[in-house]
């Protein structure tokens, strides 16, 4: 009885146990680093308030036309990586730019105002917001920090994308230090 009890046992487990099959992998890749640096933005820390310049409509009152150009200054300080050499900027705002023109909206009231910020790198190059390839592969948004810093100067200015009209110029732009 104890034999019948014990082999309908095994048995039943037998028939219970799931099924095992592999039908894809999951490879896991990163990056331990042994530092970062520190960011400053304009001598004012991680967060800082581009003043830029009161300019008449006039001056943006045809499409491509620009104006107040404000230069501003990202650095990366105290860089102690034994491993990274290098970073680049990436400017990204998905609710506050212009997924054609990578342009930065420039008012809060962007169904009637044509007023854009456009961002460009030191040598007039034009940064598209939020397209990461893009800034990645442009040269003179790179950081090369081997001496323990590094800092590079980027310019903001007003862009007409249509007739512009008079009110308060206002946008914010977020920025990520992607290391390499």
């Amino acid at each position: 009885m104890h034999k019948n009890t014990l082999l309908a046992a095994v048995i039943s487990i037998s028939f219970a146990v799931p099924a095992l099959a592999s039908d894809g992998n999951i490879t896991f890749s990163g990056l331990v680093r042994d530092s970062t640096c520190e960011l400053n933005i304009n001598n004012e820390g991680v967060v800082s308030t581009l003043i830029m310049p009161d300019v008449p409509v006039s001056e943006l009152s045809t499409v491509g036309a620009t104006a107040g150009e404000t230069p501003f200054t990202v650095s990366l300080e105290n860089c102690a990586s034994t491993i990274l050499s290098s970073a680049y900027v990436y400017f990204h705002n998905p609710a506050n730019s212009d997924e054609t023109t990578g342009r930065l909206w420039g008012t809060l009231n962007v169904q009637d105002n044509k007023l854009q910020i456009e961002l460009l790198t030191s040598d007039r190059v034009p940064i598209f917001v939020g397209d990461e390839a893009r800034q990645q592969a442009n040269a003179n948004n790179h950081f090369d920090f081997t001496s323990g810093s590094a800092q590079r100067t980027y310019i903001a200015r007003y862009y007409a994308s249509g007739p512009v009209l008079p009110e308060p110029a206002f946008s914010i732009v977020g920025l990520d230090i992607i290391y390499m």
